[in-house]
């Protein structure tokens, strides 16, 4: 599974730069980062390199923080 967004702001040679880049969801559990507790979690790659390892329930918080008025 590759899923890649691009920052339409950030172009280096006429090419559009990654920003964020889920890795893989891999069925394994892992401590996510959010949350502390050990669940099944995505990997997902930040622009500057590190990793963050998210579960399903943080960004499910994250998503509902936009409300449905903020879509």
């Amino acid at each position: 599974m590759e899923n890649t967004i691009y920052d339409d702001k950030l172009i280096k040679d006429g090419q559009k730069l990654k920003r964020l880049y889920l890795l893989y969801i891999d069925g394994d559990e892992k401590e996510c980062d959010c949350c502390d507790e050990t669940k099944v979690c995505a990997s997902i790659e930040m622009m500057w390199g590190d990793i963050a390892i998210v579960c399903k329930d943080c960004l499910q918080l994250i998503i509902n923080e936009f409300g449905e008025n903020n879509e």
